[in-house]
């Protein structure tokens, strides 16, 4: 009996043992399961949600269209003329392969390498350039079969932005595995004549975005406004009518008019690309100007490049605008702002007689006429007409420094034009701030300060609008998409110069164009003002290049002047005075204004 009891004994405290076993480990399962609940429904309940909704949503980024750019023909004359667009939006195609639907990839390859074939430039008859031609033609083929022979790659690119035609001729191969995609892109329908105003449309990363010109200064109000499509659809793809939905709307880029008639920038463009290989210069720029409203009616550098092929350049600086950017000792086409201060400020008059001995000294500098040429006695007329260093050098003695800074900042000198494109210059006077009259001297015929072209056309518009400066400007309205209308009003300054000091000294630059100095600048028929200016080029060290650039600065007809037109060339290396070269091609491009605004001979 007491062994049958032990017995029961050790079975019960066994049998306690292991309920108490089974009762922890449930516990301890119920315990995770709770904590597993309570992180996801309270801890990361919202982010559990977010990351369920994000399955279930499906978004859409909607892109908004560019605006395009127009410029006007007739634009200085009629404001209804027609709009010529020099950046629009063209649809082309992207041909693609997809390698794994393409069964027979040499079939393809030898069918589709008409189109694929990119010929090697400058490819002659000789039996050595035709084993190179077949040798390249048999690396593209090997290049194309070897893209299409990748069995598992589901998109290959073959042409990116063909026509819809090539495209067409293409599909109607039926070649298994070949595609095409619509594309839009930005096209230049006139090129490389409007392609420092326009910039380009290139790609920041992969990201297309305006460079240069009104591309890049009006990027965001050409691209106008990101929209987007948000959904919630079931596992199928197909949408959830109690779904949330958000919706916003792309708002399409303004367009951007210019002030540019296209048919004043082409004859320009083309006079300057002229004179550029005629004199055989390295660059040049070419401005017209409406002096009574700062209008511009062109703008061209030379050389140029095709913003339609922006990447086929030798060097990226190609891209800058010179009118703008590439300031200048601008040499004698200064001397008539010079004059300005002297005659307005009552220093000097036109008949005030100036004894040239062909030199003046400061100190241990010495000052000479070009060619060491010595005048004896002249009118502040004929220093003008003759370009005379030292009798421009008295007129700014007369005047005084702090008079001729005046008269400087008044003209627009030392700061930017802001006319709304990139990369502008203000140009460098400090010199007329130095104490020394050897800077105030040098200053008085352009050497020593530095400008831009666009603040001597604006100077000069100054002069033949009676004293009263125009600001220039290139954007002539911006059309919003909602169809309003931002139109840019003129800016005058009135007071610049005296409207007397402006007529008479219009009347003693005619007398430059007349004389020997602007032969080539005349125009037949018709009263013009100018002047030349053949500048040293200022060295990275210290002195000066023997190399020069040449100015030629004018307007016409002096009475109610239509425009403004300055050319600058860069070390020509054929024509040694700027009377020889850039005034020929302000002539030319003064004649073709004239008889383009029909205006009638004056004599």
């Amino acid at each position: 009996m007491p062994r049958k009891t032990g017995k029961r004994k050790h079975r019960s405290i066994f049998r306690f043992d292991r309920l108490h076993v089974l009762g922890a480990f449930f516990f301890i399962v119920a315990s995770l399961i709770t904590a597993r609940l309570f992180q996801l429904q309270v801890i990361k309940g919202s982010s559990a949600q977010e990351e369920a909704y994000g399955q279930r949503a499906r978004f859409q980024e909607l892109q908004p269209v560019r605006g395009e750019i127009f410029a006007r023909v007739g634009a200085g004359f009629n404001e209804n003329g027609e709009l010529r667009a020099i950046a629009v939006n063209e649809q082309r195609e992207t041909v693609f392969a997809i390698p794994s639907q393409i069964s027979d990839p040499e079939m393809t390859a030898e069918k589709l390498f008409k189109w694929i074939y990119v010929p090697r430039e400058n490819e002659e008859d000789s039996e050595q350039d035709l084993d190179a031609i077949e040798k390249d033609k048999e690396e593209q083929f090997d290049k194309l079969l070897k893209s299409l022979s990748k069995s598992g790659d589901p998109y290959e690119p073959l042409l990116s932005e063909v026509s819809a035609s090539v495209a067409q001729e293409i599909m109607a191969l039926q070649l298994p595995g070949i595609a095409t995609k619509p594309v839009t892109v930005r096209y230049y329908p006139m090129g490389p004549t409007f392609a420092h105003v326009t910039g380009f449309l290139g790609y920041k990363g992969e990201m297309r975005v305006g460079q240069y010109g009104i591309e890049g200064r009006f990027d965001s109000v050409l691209r106008g406004q990101d929209g987007y499509l948000s959904s919630e659809r079931d596992p199928s793809g197909r949408l959830i009518v109690l779904g949330d939905r958000s919706y916003v709307p792309a708002t399409d880029g303004a367009d951007v008019v210019l002030t540019i008639d296209p048919n004043i920038q082409q004859k320009a463009c083309e006079l300057l690309d002229a004179g550029r290989e005629k004199y055989e210069s390295t660059g040049g720029v070419i401005i017209v100007m409406d002096p009574s409203t700062g209008a511009i009616r062109a703008l061209c550098n030379s050389p140029g490049f095709d913003p339609n092929n922006y990447g086929d350049v030798d060097d990226y600086d190609v891209y800058s605008n010179m009118a703008l950017s590439a300031p200048y000792e601008p040499g004698s086409i200064f001397k008539p702002i010079t004059m300005a201060a002297a005659l307005d400020s009552g220093s000097v008059s036109a008949d005030t007689v100036y004894n040239d001995t062909g030199e003046v000294k400061f100190g241990k500098y010495t000052i000479r006429n070009a060619d060491y040429k010595v005048y004896g006695e002249q009118t502040m007329t004929q220093v003008l007409e003759n370009s005379i260093n030292t009798g421009v050098v008295f007129a700014a003695m007369e005047t005084g420094r702090e008079t001729m800074l005046e008269y400087a900042e008044k003209f627009g000198f030392g700061s930017p034009v802001n006319i709304r494109l990139p990369s502008e210059s203000s140009g460098d006077i400090s010199a007329l701030r130095r104490s020394g009259d050897i800077y105030l001297a040098t200053s008085s015929f352009g050497q020593g300060i530095t400008v831009t072209p666009m603040q001597m056309v604006q100077a000069y518009g100054a002069i033949a609008n009676g004293g009263v400066l125009a600001k220039p400007y290139i954007v002539s309205e911006i059309r919003l998409p909602d169809g309003r209308v931002d139109v840019t009003e003129p800016k005058m300054t009135p007071g610049i110069i005296s409207s007397k000091t402006a007529a008479v000294l219009s009347a003693m630059m005619v007398k430059v164009v007349e004389g020997i100095h602007g032969t080539r600048a005349r125009v037949d028929g018709y009263y013009i003002a100018g002047k030349t200016g053949t500048a040293q080029i200022a060295g990275k060290d210290g002195g000066y290049e023997d190399d020069t650039i040449h100015s030629f600065v004018g307007f016409g007809p002096v009475v109610n002047p239509k425009f403004v037109v300055l050319v600058r060339l860069d070390r020509p290396q054929r024509g040694r005075f700027s009377s020889s070269t850039v005034a020929g091609v302000f002539g030319e491009m003064a004649k073709f204004l004239l008889q383009y605004y029909q205006v009638a001979p004056e004599r």
